[in-house]
């Protein structure tokens, strides 16, 4: 993609060409953006770049940093990257601003990546759910979605509604046009012409496909450059094909919380030779970047997910998540994790807790920061880096983590199987081990069948169902029991070949 420049005026009406930002990239969260930036660190260390620095490359706009957002959109107006990289709520927040306007006129390409994740789309053949969709896009349209409707000029007319907007429409009058966007993003930000649009996920279902050509707006049916580029697996190769590697292995413990006992899921197959893992990975060195490194490219200074912290010392409060679920993993993790894993839990549960739980029973835990070194930055497109004596563990969200590669990871553990793990994220959470066409493990730890508040809960068989669906055969973890049922199978066989 050629680099985009501007024309501008300065005071003694003198014109000047300046370089603009050609594409822009959204990322559902802060950590994905930070590896497309370490991604381009790799591209620019090989000198292919020429006199370029990593800066005028690519830069990331987040919030969750000490400096402003206001901070950062002058330092990219005074130094415009050719690609802009952020999340959409920090990216929506620069285009608000009145200063610093962000050399976006020329803007040739706008990503979205993991779309599914940061835009809504209409549900199909049911009146009610469009209707409480539609009500909840007029109250709480997504940043995304203000960030392309403004881009494209799509006008909503609920969003037009709003008393603030409507009074600024009436005092500039009927012919007048508005400074801003309904979603109050200043027009001067915003490119002259439509720029190609490019939506991209591991889970892109024919239902949000629909959606974005039918309610979207962004693209429209006489544009004839339209194209889909969408892959399809043989379907005895689904699982492999949307859940990472062919030798990836799916498992499931069920826990106890009244006598502590640990057993696999029922119907789960004995592992074969081919699926089980090697001791170590093959250790691959990475030749150190040469010039601006990632941490130089980003301002790292208070750069902590609050909800990844920690908890302070002495804190008594009682741990959210049951012992014999982080006992399991624990266990799995010291016996089998050479490097690195990753510890998945549901979106509203507290990564804190689970980082002092997993320290307690003698786990290097982190809550993921790829930020920092130590919390999953030196896992980012390393291979045979971390140290094997002292393998890792990572705490994330579901949330926190679509899209993100480390191919020293092995083990990813998800726990508890509530509403929150559907297809949709049980893929994206298993995908990330099995990448690069390496072997990986993916264990579900959930509670037993039990009665809470009146409603009967059970998880394991959320996950068998969820395992069908994705045409998963389970395989049992060694180094626990077995339900009653695999006990009985078992003992027949054994029975059976005694006879023989």
């Amino acid at each position: 993609m050629p680099r985009r420049f501007l024309k501008v005026e300065d005071e003694g009406r003198r014109t000047s060409i300046v370089p603009a930002i050609s594409a822009v990239v959204l990322t559902p969260h802060r950590d994905l953006a930070y590896q497309f930036i370490h991604w381009v660190q790799c591209l620019y260390a090989t000198k292919e770049f020429g006199d370029a620095t990593l800066s005028s490359i690519a830069q990331a706009v987040v919030r969750g940093s000490s400096t402003p957002i206001a901070t950062q959109a002058r330092a990219i107006v005074k130094n415009p990257p050719h690609i802009l990289i952020g999340t959409p709520q920090a990216i929506l927040e620069a285009l608000q601003l009145e200063q610093s306007i962000l050399p976006m006129r020329e803007l040739a390409t706008v990503v979205v990546d993991e779309a599914d994740s940061m835009l809504e789309c209409p549900p199909r053949a049911d009146k009610y759910l469009i209707a409480r969709y539609l009500r909840m896009l007029k109250r709480h349209p997504s940043h995304a979605r203000q960030i392309l409707d403004a881009i494209y000029r799509v006008q909503r007319f609920a969003e037009w509604c709003k008393p603030k907007l409507r009074k600024e429409l009436e005092d500039a009058g009927t012919g007048g046009h508005l400074l801003r966007s309904p979603s109050g993003i200043v027009k001067t930000h915003l490119p002259l012409r439509r720029p190609q649009l490019v939506f991209a996920s591991a889970t892109l279902k024919a239902a949000f496909r629909h959606g974005l050509l039918s309610d979207g707006k962004w693209l429209t049916p006489e544009e004839s450059d339209l194209v889909k580029v969408i892959t399809h697996a043989e379907k005895e190769d689904q699982a492999a094909h949307i859940l990472g590697s062919a030798t990836t292995v799916h498992s499931a413990l069920v826990y106890s919380t009244s006598d502590g006992s640990i057993i696999n899921i029922k119907n789960a197959a004995e592992a074969q030779p081919e699926q089980i893992l090697p001791a170590k990975p093959v250790n691959i060195e990475t030749e150190p970047a040469v010039g601006e490194t990632f941490s130089s490219a980003l301002d790292t200074r208070g750069i902590i997910e609050e909800a990844a912290s920690g908890l302070k010392s002495g804190d008594s409060k009682p741990s959210p998540f049951p012992e014999p679920a982080m006992e399991a993993i624990a266990t799995v993790f010291a016996l089998e994790v050479p490097r690195v894993a990753l510890l998945v839990l549901h979106p509203s549960a507290s990564v804190g807790h689970a980082v002092e739980d997993m320290r307690r029973l003698g786990i290097d835990a982190h809550g993921l920061d790829v930020v920092q070194r130590e919390r999953g930055g030196s896992y980012l497109l390393r291979k045979g880096t971390a140290p094997e004596d002292d393998p890792t563990l990572l705490v994330a969200t579901l949330a926190s983590i679509r899209g993100l590669d480390m191919p020293d990871l092995t083990h990813v553990f998800i726990l508890g199987a509530s509403e929150a793990l559907d297809q949709d994220s049980y893929t994206h959470a298993a995908g990330r081990v099995g990448r690069f066409g390496k072997s990986g493990k993916v264990i579900t730890v959930v509670g037993r069948r039990h009665v809470l508040s009146g409603k009967v809960v059970d998880e394991p068989n959320r996950m068998t169902v969820l395992y069908k669906k994705l045409h998963v055969t389970p395989v049992r973890v060694e180094h626990f029991g077995l339900n009653e049922s695999a006990k009985e199978e078992k003992a027949e066989s054994s029975s059976a070949d005694n006879t023989d």
